[in-house]
């Protein structure tokens, strides 16, 4: 977690260094107003004239012009390295989310979250840095300006910044386990509200709206409970740190008051002395806030590690580098994957269309997992054309075998824009692919019309549709398909089987399925069950435990 933190907050040193530095320059401008403004008291209006005291207000007016240039360019190298640490989090994230070797499955709104919340988080911390760095320069500067006026006094700021720094520091851990949860609350908040809006039409065909705004309703209370106690520790803190900078500041004016009475202390440097008591209350504060800032950072760093440093779900050989030519429609083969039986299934599909009927109902699942290497399993091989596919590159396999799950993810953006994320081969590739699905007429204009935000305006049969397309138009020589008629209705679905069988006849494809308009076509049709058979469709149907599984 600690190299996380420390490499985004370092994205952009330069940027880091320059607000430090302006910062600073900013906060020693804002020391010396109240020391001018002491020595015009003391010198310009008690010994001189109005020649000094025009001179000294010049350097007065001069100095206003320095912090002011200096907070303004300091800010915005500071928006810099904000920003620029949180970017390289989210480009983490994304990164890891996005690796072929996957891992770090985790829900879109919890992503989300961290990409956002979490990530602002660390990359605000990076503008502390520069403002502490600079208000911690700024109280060493009052207190040697102090001290040189009056030891006592210098010695009483000092004081005061230790302690507001040891009660900050003294609430820190809590406030990192305070965020966390509050974090974590937050993204499963996100994750319910997406759920339900992603639902919203199944929601309501049940009648479940209620039970749906429940779950959220829960969530997001524990949400903003999460939220109160962190915001309650950390205004506790800055209310702590209020009073004790006022009661120092009170003592120090007291103190300062008794010294000047004695004539220990002359009147300019009084007035030096509580201006710059009371400039430094603020630079306490920042230094202060330091602890609770570093304590969201940290609770939000280890949100994003938990993600980034998650294990591969599958290893890449290290000599999978090795590029190997195959035929246009390879062979599958998959070997001693136990169902729950106990029993070991083998088999392998050739050129053409395979159905593949599954008496146990995980075993699609496991199968899906196995063939995309999505896992590597324990107990199952998959062979392509007789190589081990653990021994190929990961862009090379899913390239030559695409593997659709039953749940095909819609984007924003119009029919054939969907249509075409997997495939380069042009206009004509993705409208015959389009044409075999049956979704060629999903929209008025499929070229034109927005589909909305993950196919909103789609039914679930035109996105189960539109995501076959999608699949067919990628042209891959091995298609995997599971269940991907499962939301249309008999007579589109015997539509597409006629079309699939005409487009996918040069290639290999496996459907896994129970549909009897999907297996009618299929060049072979294995049963997985008690006892392992494979034929054609009609052949099967003369078997008991085979027209039970498919039977409608």
């Amino acid at each position: 977690m600690r190299p996380l933190l420390r490499t985004a907050v370092l994205a952009r040193p330069r940027d880091l260094v320059t607000a430090c530095v302006l910062y600073g320059s900013h906060q020693l401008g804002e020391a010396l107003v109240p020391v001018i403004v002491g020595v015009t008291v003391g010198e310009a209006i008690g010994r001189g004239g109005p020649a000094l005291l025009a001179g000294w207000l010049v350097l007065l007016a001069a100095d206003f012009v320095l912090l002011s240039l200096s907070y303004r360019f300091g800010a915005r190298a500071s928006a810099r390295a904000k920003q620029f640490a949180a970017h390289e989090l989210r480009l983490r994230i994304g990164r890891r989310a996005l690796d072929p070797t996957g891992g770090a499955d985790r829900a879109p709104g919890d992503l989300l979250t961290r990409a956002s919340a979490d990530a602002d988080r660390v990359g605000a911390f990076a503008g502390v840095i520069a403002q502490t760095v600079a208000s911690a320069a700024a109280v060493l500067v009052a207190v040697v300006l102090l001290l040189s006026a009056s030891v006592v006094l210098g010695l009483a700021v000092l004081a005061g910044a230790v302690l507001l720094l040891a009660a900050a520091t003294l609430v820190a851990r809590r406030n990192v386990a305070l965020s966390h949860a509050e974090q974590q609350t937050a993204g499963e908040a996100t994750v319910a509200a997406e759920d339900l809006l992603r639902g919203i039409r199944v929601v309501k065909g049940i009648g479940a709206e209620e039970a749906a705004l429940a779950r959220y309703r829960t969530r997001n209370r524990a949400g903003i409970t999460a939220s109160r106690r962190r915001a309650g520790a950390e205004a506790s803190v800055g209310g702590v740190n209020a009073l004790l900078a006022g009661c120092y500041f009170t003592v120090v004016a007291g103190v300062g008051g008794a010294l000047a009475l004695t004539g220990a202390l002359p009147i300019g440097q009084l007035v030096s002395a509580l201006g710059l008591c009371l400039f430094v209350v603020g630079p306490m504060r920042s230094v202060a806030a330091f602890a609770p800032a570093l304590a969201r950072a940290r609770a939000s760093a280890e949100r994003i590690w938990a993600l980034t440093s998650a294990a591969p779900a599958v290893i890449e050989a290290a000599d999978a580098g090795a590029q190997r030519a195959f035929p246009a429609a390879p062979t599958v083969g998959v070997s001693e994957l136990r169902v729950a039986s106990g029993d070991a299934v083998s088999f392998s599909v050739g050129p053409g269309i395979t159905g593949v009927v599954c008496a146990d109902g995980a075993l699609p699942g496991r199968l899906v997992e196995l063939l995309a290497r999505q896992l590597d399993l324990a107990d199952g091989r998959v062979l392509l054309d007789g190589v081990d596919v653990r021994t190929l590159p990961l862009d090379v396999l899913r390239r030559i075998m695409l593997v659709g799950a039953h749940e095909q993810p819609i984007f924003a953006g119009t029919v054939r824009e969907n249509a075409g994320l997997l495939t380069a081969r042009g206009d004509r590739a993705i409208a015959d692919a389009l044409r075999a699905a049956h979704a060629n007429e999903l929209t008025p204009d499929d070229a034109a019309t927005p589909l909305g935000d993950a196919g909103a305006r789609l039914s679930g049969g035109q996105r189960q549709r539109l995501g076959l397309a999608r699949l067919l138009a990628a042209d891959a020589p091995v298609l995997v398909l599971e269940n991907p008629t499962t939301a249309v209705d008999a007579v589109t679905e015997s539509i597409i089987a006629g079309r699939l069988q005409r487009l996918r006849r040069d290639r290999t494809t496996m459907i896994i399925t129970t549909s009897p308009a999907l297996l009618a076509i299929c060049d072979r049709v294995l049963y997985l069950g008690a006892e392992q058979v494979d034929g054609s469709h009609a052949q099967l149907l003369e078997t008991d435990a085979y027209r039970r599984a498919v039977a409608r």
